[in-house]
């Protein structure tokens, strides 16, 4: 991970989801549709009509040192959000109204912690090998934390998690490949994998698979840009450097799916 100088602090532009590069995907297509493998649905993103103005945030938060990792952010409750950096097993509430961290919360030992979801007040935390942290009662003195294994490994580079109530499920969104163990998907594919919150199991076929020509051709870049992507992927065989996920979300209302990538 880049850092900027240690004397700056991190800012977040509080809006609805505040991403440096960020892609709408603005419906779920049907599993059996035709644009799908082994009845795995790809998202159809559109990148024209995403409602939130990110250049100009509503308000901007400056958050303390101990947030200079910050890699997850969720809603909790009132006016409290659950953040989780990726160094240390700490869920941090933070305050709007204080604007400040009200409560740590330990929930693990140090690691690569990077992504959060709330689901009611549970807490859910995903490291960056596909583990998942549960944490229930998190603002008791003793939470009761359960870590979920998953098939997911450090190739899959997890980064993003997010609760999806249609299907009462944990959204994994995969930075790295797409495969996992025996089951193979193309290179150029990013997948969004799941896991069921009825059974706690995971779900053999992602969720949803992103195509990277899709997003590639959709994105406006200059004919000189969109050359010298293909030309360092071609080198740069193994690793997309055009969309490499790092957070999703599904928005409340609509359920419109939102993925941040930023190379």
């Amino acid at each position: 991970m880049l850092k900027s100088k240690p004397d700056l602090y991190r800012i977040i532009a509080m809006n609805f989801y505040f991403f440096s590069a960020l892609v709408l995907f603005s419906c779920r297509q049907a599993p059996h549709s035709e644009n799908s493998i082994n009845n795995t649905p790809f998202l159809e993103p559109d990148t024209f009509n995403i409602p939130y103005d990110l250049e100009n945030p509503q308000s901007i938060y400056k958050l303390p040192a101990a947030l200079y990792e910050i890699s997850g952010i969720a809603f909790y409750k009132d006016n409290l959000i659950a953040c989780v950096q990726d160094e240390k097993g700490f869920v941090y509430l933070y305050d709007f109204d204080r604007k400040e961290v009200t409560k740590e919360i330990k929930f693990g030992k140090d690691g690569d912690y990077e992504g959060i979801a709330v689901v009611e007040e549970t807490i859910y935390v995903l490291k960056s090998n596909g583990d998942i942290y549960r944490i229930k009662n998190p603002e008791k003195k003793d939470p009761k934390v359960k870590k979920i294994e998953t098939p997911l490994s450090a190739a899959n580079d997890c980064e993003g998690l997010a609760y999806d109530q249609v299907s009462n499920s944990l959204l994994i969104a995969c930075k790295g490949t797409a495969s996992y163990e025996n089951h193979k998907f193309d290179k150029r594919s990013k997948a969004i994998h799941s896991l069921n919150l009825d059974s706690l199991k995971f779900n053999t076929h992602p969720a949803y698979l992103v195509d990277v020509n899709v997003i590639l051709e959709s994105t406006e870049l200059d004919s000189y840009l969109r050359f010298s992507y293909k030309i360092m992927e071609h080198l740069n065989t193994g690793r997309n450097i055009v969309f490499q996920p790092s957070g999703v979300a599904v928005h409340p209302i609509s359920n419109h799916i939102y993925i941040l990538a930023s190379v």
